[in-house]
């Protein structure tokens, strides 16, 4: 399995591209997951002791669709 991750700001068209990449993929090969819908925000982690702690849990969240 192949993970495809899209990062970008809000507005910027990560859905729009998962939708696009998702529709012409082999779903057995590819996971296509959007971030805003894992509920991982980075708001969350700027400013903070561990940024790094986005990249982690978007990381773990990717890796519960494996």
């Amino acid at each position: 399995m192949k993970i495809i991750c899209v990062t970008g700001a809000c507005g910027v068209g990560k859905s729009t591209m998962r939708d696009f990449v998702g529709e012409r993929l082999d779903e057995k090969l590819f996971a296509c997951i959007d971030s805003d819908e894992c509920g991982i925000n980075w708001h969350d982690y700027a400013n903070t002791d561990h940024p790094e702690g986005y990249a982690n849990a978007y990381l773990a969240e990717f890796a519960k669709h494996l």
